[in-house]
């Protein structure tokens, strides 16, 4: 955050796009765990949700960045 902070225009927009881009991979990361390990059906459900919504915001990210 600190770096955003430091940041502006359009440094400050691909800074923001790689962020977040790392930050939805996590998400895609506890996703899959939850699917490995978990046994609730709402909350496989919920973590294929998640998988496949931050994959395909991920490739718009990286459609954005030019990537």
């Amino acid at each position: 955050m600190r770096q955003l902070a430091a940041v502006r225009g359009p440094d400050f927009d691909r800074l923001f796009v790689r962020m977040m881009t790392e930050h939805h991979q996590g998400a895609i990361e506890m996703a899959t765990n939850l699917l490995t390990v978990g046994s609730d059906l709402t909350l496989n459900e919920f973590a294929n949700a998640v998988a496949t919504e931050q994959t395909v915001e991920i490739d718009r990210m990286r459609e954005i960045l030019g990537s």
